[in-house]
């Protein structure tokens, strides 16, 4: 930001924002909807949650 100034940084950020939209926009939503239609609710989202972060082998190291 020092280079080039706060409303050239701001303006480099909106881009690469826009870019990064335009990116996740070509992604998939078939995947997103089942993903979502699988859910069960909050609780369950937790509990799956938890067993993934436990079942991760550095979690679990003695």
């Amino acid at each position: 930001m020092a280079t080039v100034g706060p409303g050239w940084a701001s303006l480099i950020d909106a881009a690469t924002f826009l870019v990064s939209a335009a990116f996740l926009s070509r992604l998939p939503r078939a995947v997103a909807a089942q993903r979502l239609a699988a859910s069960t609710g909050l609780l369950a989202g937790i509990e799956g949650g938890l067993a993934e972060v436990t079942s991760a082998v550095l979690v679990n190291a003695p």
